[in-house]
């Protein structure tokens, strides 16, 4: 029995170092589509963070959000549907937008990051 047919694609993001030899690139998204069986599935995996979800990024957030000062609009939140690692220093969620794709994540213990540069 032959696999269904699928195209993919990865998107790779370059790290700041956290030391002098740690230069590499990490998966950030992978999209795979499935034309056979109109499916498209969406596997995020960012740092310990881990989801994959079929069909769609969930619901679209259209309030103002505002994260260490920064404002962000019709944004996703991708959470972990699995329960994962319950440390305090695991990533509970990604905020991402069409336009700009991961644009913050907050950690379980509620310390949030936000990208600085090209959010609207």
């Amino acid at each position: 029995m032959a696999k269904p047919a699928y195209n993919g694609m990865d998107v790779f993001v370059k790290c700041l170092p956290a030391g002098k030899f740690d230069l590499g690139y990490h998966l950030l998204i992978t999209i795979i589509k499935y034309p056979q069986a109109h499916k498209t599935e969406y596997i995020f995996s960012f740092r310990d963070f881990f989801e994959s979800r079929e069909a769609d990024l969930g619901k679209l957030h259209q309030d103002t959000l505002m994260l260490n000062g920064s404002r962000l609009t019709d944004y996703y939140v991708i959470t972990e549907s699995s329960l994962g690692d319950a440390a305090h220093s695991s990533i509970e969620c990604l905020y991402w937008t069409e336009r700009s794709g991961l644009v913050a994540y907050k950690y379980r213990n509620g310390v949030c990051w936000v990208r600085t540069s090209r959010i609207k």
